[in-house]
């Protein structure tokens, strides 16, 4: 049986989450043309994540602004 694409896509951001913020410090919600959304547990798991993903040169958009997220 042959996984899902979307599931292949999306495994490396689980593990990344899972590396930075912890099993219980987030939730995942995939949503239309290939976006996910994910909600974090507190501001300094989602520092941690936005780092993490600055590193990889990762697409992604934030609600917060710059301002919100340095303090």
């Amino acid at each position: 049986m042959k996984t899902p694409k979307q599931v292949q896509i999306i495994e490396p951001l689980i593990q990344l989450l899972e590396q930075h913020a912890g099993n219980n410090n987030f939730t995942l919600k995939q949503l239309k043309d290939n976006q996910t959304q994910i909600q974090l547990s507190s501001m300094d798991h989602y520092r941690k994540i936005i780092n993490a993903l600055k590193i990889k040169n990762a697409n992604f958009h934030s609600n917060l602004k710059l301002k919100e997220v340095t303090r």
